[in-house]
Parts: structure tokens; C-alpha cells; sequence
């Protein structure tokens, strides 16, 4: 018995449809604009994820800049802190209040007899403190 091609071995009336045949849907059944449905929701979603990357970039270099500006200003409060720390009790006395001190407010206050409260505060909020200490002078260095 011949075999032909589309005939397989074992069977003998059945015919074997080409694997390129099996999925053919004529044009005219096709939904028409399909493809290009599927492409406008992909660029959605890629348009909304690359908005949402940009705004997070943005954000971060944003905090970034600001930790360095704080960091900066804490330093600098930190040299008029170490400056008043260091002075002798008759100059505490002279600074008793609050001064002016740069872009800082410089408190200096006398709780006790032997003891300086240093508060250096933000020159354009004064009540809020930066960095605070507290010294002592012992009363025979006078």
C-alpha cells in the first residue's frame, strides 16, 4: 500500500494536518485593532512605571541635598558651640542671654552658680535648638 504524506504509518484513512494548518483563522474573523490595543497598554504601563522611577530619583537626590545642607549647618553650630565651651567663666558672665552669632543664636545661661548652659539655635528659628551643653567653671579660677 502506498503511503502518502498525509496519510501517517499507522493509520490508515486519517489524514495528518500540517502543524502550519492547524491555527489558521481567515482575515476576515481576526479582531481588527487588537495589536494595537495591546501596544497602548504596554506603553501605559511602561510611561507609568517610568514616571514613577523618575519621581523616585528625583526624590532621593532632593533628600540627598538637603541631608548635606543639614549636615553642613550642624557643623558650623558645632564650631560656635566648641568656641563658647571653651571660654573662661568671667567671659560666660559677660555672654549671659542670647546673642547673635553668625546665621546662629547663641544662649547662654547660669543655672547654678558653677554651671553655664550653652544652646546654640537656628538664627532664622530661635527656638530651635541645634546642639545644647552644659559647662562647669569652678569658682577659684576667678
Amino acid at each position: 500500500m502506498p503511503t502518502s504524506p498525509l496519510l501517517s504509518p499507522g493509520a490508515a484513512a486519517r489524514p495528518v494536518v500540517p502543524p502550519f494548518r492547524r491555527s489558521v483563522v481567515p482575515p476576515f474573523l481576526r479582531p481588527s485593532g487588537t495589536a494595537l490595543l495591546e501596544v497602548l497598554a504596554a506603553l501605559a504601563i511602561l510611561g507609568t512605571a517610568g514616571l514613577s522611577l523618575v519621581a523616585l530619583v528625583h526624590q532621593s537626590v532632593r533628600s540627598q541635598a538637603e541631608s548635606a545642607r543639614a549636615e553642613r549647618v550642624l557643623d558650623e553650630a558645632d564650631r560656635v558651640l566648641s568656641a563658647f565651651a571653651l571660654l573662661a567663666a568671667d567671659d560666660l558672665d559677660r555672654r549671659l542671654g542670647s546673642h547673635p552669632v553668625g546665621e546662629f543664636v547663641v544662649d547662654v545661661q547660669r543655672p547654678r552658680r558653677s554651671l553655664y548652659r550653652i544652646a546654640v539655635a537656628d538664627g532664622d528659628a530661635p527656638g530651635r535648638m541645634l546642639l545644647v551643653t552644659v559647662v562647669a567653671r569652678s569658682e577659684e579660677a576667678r
